[in-house]
């Protein structure tokens, strides 16, 4: 008992309990999003078509696009510096710092929104051309602006650890605003703009709620007797570093659909973008740990405390590689049956789920390395990486989208998402001396092997995807629990059963 409980006290253990029980929390309120979201989008797919989905998700894209574009990393930002001021009790520096993001954001979306509604007719020509086209563009152009400021309020509260908020704002109340009128709008004959219409009542309804979420969590944001004082040549410099490493790595990946609405035409896009959209799914178990992870790399590598640091990032990758390997089995064996729920037409795109699923969760548990590289200070590495990402995606996107469409924009994906993210662990090892490798973890592989081997024996046996699937993951299960976790990791997750059955 007495070494049980010294064991419990070591940092490692205590900052990986943290970040499992605010990745529960995370966990839950993505996989009420992942749930819904698919429900909207068989809702939208079979009201609409290919071709106007395919419109429908280029202008979703686009305008999520521009919406970073005007937060300009400042959202990541203030993940990092509410965390740090709150540490150094400075509330006067947290004041600034939000009210400056604030203010810069509002002002450069709103402007972008404007430029989108009174020049929809020539912006619209970038893209696939319906009658809907322009008025979508000008009716759709107040996204911009609400996605942009509630992305401020929603880092803000995550900056406060406070993934409760964040998932009942997004997950609860947003996703559910979106599928009700969604529904409502469609029963009223609205067509596309029923669609677009329920994102931006969705927009509003999260804008709206975090903001209030973040007027509570820091009442001093409205004091007047409470200065504010911003730092604004750090803050800058962090967000622009992060900013450019975005757009370079994460929105370049984007550009399969912006690439494929180009060369292609709307009915293949919608068709990819159906594909495309399961993917948040795959990664949801990585999202939801990386959110509370990041925070606690920060603090761990400001006390200095390298060796629980190695043992918690350990930690997390191998539980990455674990918790997305059952979806992507699924994608594997069973694409057509899961594309069905889109419509009939939709299992066109059946190699290409099969191609971005496993490009996705190859490249999930790796890339927790890029959240290492930012919280230790080194944003400067990820920049890199994501020039390099920038380059690799456009010359492949440019070379395999044209001849191979969308099954080349789905390779294109899963080869960059796999090289960079291997990348980034031999960086984190270089700069650090932290690797994601020990005993765990290479039995942890051995587990997805047996697990692949067995669905891969009985869809060669009996020809059967869905019972392929089910020995898969039962092999893959009972193997991972006995011999992938560690005795405390497999007592942290009956106790946290435990609550969840009490609740």
């Amino acid at each position: 008992m007495p070494t049980e409980q010294a064991h419990a006290a070591t940092p490692e253990t205590t900052s990986f309990r943290q970040v499992l029980r605010n990745a529960s929390i995370t966990a839950a309120g993505n996989l009420l999003t992942q749930v819904l979201n698919p429900v909207t989008a068989i809702i939208t797919t079979r009201a609409l078509g290919a071709e106007l989905y395919g419109l429908y998700a280029l202008l979703v894209q686009w305008s999520s696009f521009l919406a970073e574009l005007c937060k300009s990393g400042l959202g990541a930002t203030l993940v990092r510096f509410v965390a740090y001021y709150r540490g150094e009790g400075r509330p006067d520096r947290l004041k600034g710092a939000i009210r400056m993001s604030l203010r810069w954001v509002g002002i450069s979306a709103g402007i972008v929104s404007l430029v989108l509604v009174l020049w929809a007719g020539e912006l619209g020509r970038w893209l696939p051309q319906t009658e809907y086209t322009e008025s979508a563009v000008r009716f759709f152009a107040p996204a911009v602006f609400l996605t942009a400021l509630y992305g401020i309020f929603l880092a803000v509260l995550t900056g406060f650890q406070q993934q409760r908020l964040v998932q009942l704002s997004t997950a609860v109340v947003g996703a559910g605003v979106k599928l009700l009128t969604l529904v409502l709008l469609l029963w009223m004959g609205q067509g596309i703009y029923a669609a677009l219409g329920s994102s931006l009542l969705q927009d509003v309804a999260v804008l709206l709620l975090s903001g209030l979420f973040v007027a509570r969590v820091f009442p001093g944001l409205r004091q007047r007797g409470l200065p504010a004082v911003v730092e604004r040549k750090a803050l800058w410099r962090y967000a622009l570093t992060l900013f450019a490493t975005s757009l370079f790595f994460r929105y370049t990946f984007q550009l399969d659909v912006l690439f494929l609405g180009f060369f292609r035409s709307a009915h293949e896009v919608g068709l990819y973008s159906a594909a495309v959209r399961l993917q948040p799914l795959l990664v949801l178990p990585v999202y939801a740990l990386g959110e509370p992870f990041n925070p606690a790399v920060a603090e761990l590598f400001a006390r200095g405390e390298r060796e629980a640091l190695g043992g918690l990032y350990r930690r997390v990758v191998r539980w990455s590689l674990l918790a997305v390997f059952p979806a992507a089995l699924c994608c594997l064996t069973l694409p057509e049956l899961i594309l069905s729920l889109f419509g009939k037409e939709f299992t066109a795109a059946a190699p290409a789920l099969q191609i971005l699923a496993l490009g996705t969760w190859l490249g999930a548990a790796p890339g927790v390395a890029g959240y290492v590289l930012n919280m230790i200070g080194r944003p400067q590495v990820n920049l890199f990486n994501g020039i390099l990402t920038a380059v690799l995606n456009i010359a492949l996107f440019a070379v395999l989208i044209p001849t191979a469409g969308m099954l080349g924009a789905a390779a294109a994906y899963s080869v960059v998402n796999l090289a960079i993210a291997l990348l980034r662990v031999g960086q984190v090892y270089h700069l650090e001396r932290l690797s994601p490798w020990d005993s765990l973890l290479g039995r942890a592989l051995g587990c997805i092997a047996a697990g692949v081997g067995a669905a891969v024996a009985v869809e060669l046996l009996l020809g059967s995807g869905v019972i392929a699937a089910a020995a898969g993951l039962a092999i893959f299960g009972v193997a991972g629990w006995h011999w992938a976790l560690s005795a405390d990791e497999r007592e942290l997750l009956r106790r946290l059963w435990r609550r969840v059955r009490q609740s």
